[in-house]
């Protein structure tokens, strides 16, 4: 759920085994007759319809899913109306999404910045949520609470790493794309740095350009 870079990452985490690609079918139909739900079931995968990747991402998830005896039906809804539809539970609820295709940018670099408005039950609203899953773990919460008071940038890392491990261990998230951009620049741009605050982009109000 964290980006490499982020103090609370572990790249070598691999709950599921799959850092090396390969599904396993019969530990999925093992899971669906362990909750009572042997010869699959029906769900509809939400996705936004002016975000081609996401659409793809929804339509390969399909097939997978549809390997185990998942039957997911994909609802392409109004991008422009996202908080409304998907960022509202009772209307989720009412679609009966299953899965929900989403893309997530921090407004600032650490697992806070990262994960809290994803997983922390007190983030939950209305409209304009962005706790898809609606996880709402006192063990969670908590050490969203113990991060937040370390003056330690380290062990405040461990901590992420530690609701990190506890998201994905209870697979409420499946992050399949980490995106990079490669950022060209005119040799004439002058006054370029770099800004944490901007996620490693530049800071664009101090750019300037030479004659």
């Amino acid at each position: 759920m964290l980006p490499p870079a982020i103090k609370g990452a572990d790249p070598k985490a691999d709950p599921y085994g799959k850092l090396a690609g390969k599904p396993d079918t019969a530990k999925a139909k093992a899971a669906l007759a362990k909750c009572g739900k042997p010869n699959g079931f029906k769900t509809t995968i939400a996705v936004r319809n002016n975000k081609p990747i996401e659409i793809a991402t929804a339509e390969s998830l399909q097939q997978s899913l549809k390997a185990v005896g998942i039957d997911a039906q994909i609802d392409q809804f109004d991008g422009a109306q996202t908080s409304g539809i998907i960022g509202s539970p009772k209307v989720v609820k009412e679609k009966g999404y299953g899965i929900i295709i989403m893309g997530w940018g921090a407004d600032f670099p650490s697992g806070q910045g990262f994960l809290q408005p994803l997983v922390d039950g007190r983030f939950i609203l209305q409209s304009g949520n962005n706790n898809f899953s609606e996880l709402n773990d006192k063990a969670v919460n908590g050490l969203f609470d113990q991060a937040l008071k370390e003056t330690d940038p380290a062990k405040a890392g461990e901590l992420y790493k530690q609701i990190n491990t506890k998201v994905s261990e209870a697979a409420v998230y499946l992050p399949f794309t980490h995106e990079k951009n490669i950022i060209w620049r005119s040799s004439r741009l002058t006054n370029v740095y770099t800004a944490d605050a901007y996620n490693g982009r530049y800071d664009y109000a101090s750019l300037g350009v030479v004659k």
